[in-house]
C-alpha cells in the first residue's frame, strides 16, 4: 500500500463526496501490479478500514502511469486528508465501480480517454454515452490537461449523445477543459442544444459560445421567454487551457460564467 496526503493549506473550503483526481507514475505499481490494474483500490485507512470507491480513466503497465479518480467522503480544511492506495494482488477481479463515483447529481461525465471510433463512454449512472463524427480514430487522442482527451479538427469533428431527460436538469452546472488551438469561428465549445435553434424552452439549452473574436460566453435558453441569453465575454488565447464553468439556477433564473474558477459575469431574469 501507499499513503496519499492531500495539503489542506491547499483547499478553499470543505468538500464532501468529492472525486480526486489522480496522476502518477510509479515503478512498483508496474512492478506488482495486473496489467489491467484491476487490482488497484482504494481505503480511508489501514487494517480495518472503509474501502473508497474510484474509477481507471486509464493504466499503463509499461511505465506504470496510473490515471484514477477517488471519490472522498470529505477533505477537511484545517487537517491534510489521509487515504491508501492498495496493490499487488493477482487473484481479483476489477475493483473499481466508476457509477459509484459519479453518483447522485452527475448527469454525464465524458473523460474523452478512449479511441472515438468507439462509443464515448459516460461514466455516470446514466449512461449518456457519446458517438464521435467527422472519421475520428485514435489519432485524435492526445495528451491533455487531466489524462488524455480529444483533438477536434475544427471542420467536421464532434462528439454527440441522445438527448435524454437526464440532461435536463432543473439547477445546471457544466463544466469542461478546453484548448484552443486556433481562432474563434462562431461555434459551440461545449453544448446540449435543441434543433429549433433555442426555441423550445423545455430543451433546456445551454453551453459555452465561442465567437470569431475568441471571445467565449455562457449561453441559456430562456424557460420564461424562450430566448438565448449570454453571460460573461472571455477572452481566449490559442495554445492556453481553460477549466470552464457554467450555472444556470431556475429559481433565480440567472445564469454565469467562470473562467479557471474566476467569476467572469451572470445575466438575470428577463422581464
Amino acid at each position: 500500500r501507499k499513503m496519499v496526503t492531500i495539503d489542506h493549506s491547499k483547499v478553499a473550503e470543505p468538500l464532501h463526496d468529492f472525486p480526486v483526481f489522480i496522476q502518477s507514475v510509479d515503478t512498483d505499481l508496474k512492478n506488482h501490479t495486473q496489467s489491467d490494474g484491476d487490482d488497484i483500490l482504494f481505503m480511508d485507512g489501514t487494517g480495518i478500514a472503509h474501502r473508497l470507491w474510484h474509477e481507471i480513466e486509464a493504466y499503463d503497465a509499461n511505465t506504470g502511469q496510473l490515471v484514477a479518480w477517488v471519490k472522498l467522503p470529505s477533505i477537511d480544511i484545517t487537517d491534510d486528508t489521509v487515504f491508501y492506495l492498495y496493490y499487488c494482488n493477482a487473484a481479483v477481479t476489477s475493483q473499481q465501480f466508476p457509477n459509484q463515483v459519479w453518483d447522485g447529481p452527475y448527469r454525464a461525465v465524458w473523460h474523452l480517454q478512449n479511441n472515438p471510433a468507439t462509443p464515448l463512454m459516460d461514466s455516470s449512472t446514466f449512461e449518456n454515452h457519446g458517438t464521435a463524427s467527422g472519421g475520428m480514430t485514435m489519432t485524435n487522442v492526445v495528451a491533455a490537461k487531466l489524462g488524455d482527451g480529444l483533438h477536434f479538427d475544427g471542420v467536421d469533428d464532434y462528439v454527440s449523445a441522445p438527448d435524454s431527460d437526464s440532461l435536463r436538469p432543473v439547477d445546471v452546472t457544466l463544466s469542461g477543459w478546453y484548448k484552443p488551438l486556433a481562432a474563434g469561428k462562431g461555434m459551440y465549445v461545449i453544448s446540449k442544444a435543441s434543433f429549433d435553434y433555442w426555441g423550445n424552452a423545455d430543451g433546456h439549452t445551454y453551453g459555452f459560445m465561442i465567437s470569431d473574436d475568441n471571445s467565449l460566453k455562457a449561453a441559456f435558453e430562456r424557460p420564461d421567454s424562450q430566448q438565448q441569453d449570454y453571460a460573461g465575454n472571455f477572452i481566449t488565447s490559442q495554445n492556453q487551457w481553460y477549466y470552464l464553468t457554467l450555472t444556470f439556477n431556475e429559481g433565480t433564473n440567472i445564469g454565469s460564467l467562470y473562467a479557471n474558477g474566476v467569476f467572469q459575469g451572470s445575466v438575470g431574469p428577463c422581464h
